[in-house]
């Protein structure tokens, strides 16, 4: 994996493009190579059926899928669930930060493992 920062910094009205840099960063790709699939549309930066379909038909020929779901449960109860589960695994987590901005992550098992806000991952403790 490399690690792909953000080009556009979210914040306002303006969405930004976290996502596709984790994305970049698992396929090794640079941040353009990747459409900005959620670039804020009309659900402010949550995503829409019309978003999904897209990234899906740019994942498809790569033999990837992209999913959600829901968790009624803790950060870390999520991450410590993901790593006793599937500690290999990498895969994007997507949420709320404290500011009530959507963010994403690079995580693998149960740690956060690239932020492509910054080079220095924080503390969920201290965010």
């Amino acid at each position: 994996m490399i690690r792909i920062y953000q080009t556009i910094q979210g914040g306002g009205e303006q969405q930004g493009d976290c996502f596709r840099c984790c994305i970049a960063s698992l396929l090794n790709l640079r941040a353009f190579d990747v459409p900005h699939f959620y670039d804020g549309g009309e659900n402010g930066g949550f995503t829409s059926v019309e978003e999904d379909r897209a990234l899906n038909d740019w994942l498809k020929p790569r033999g990837l899928l992209y999913f959600e779901t829901g968790f009624k449960t803790t950060y870390y109860a999520l991450l410590q669930g993901m790593g006793d589960n599937n500690p290999d695994l990498a895969f994007i987590l997507a949420g709320c930060t404290a500011d009530g901005f959507t963010h994403s992550v690079v995580c693998r098992g149960n740690q956060i493992i690239h932020d492509p806000a910054c080079e220095i991952i924080a503390d969920p403790d201290n965010v």
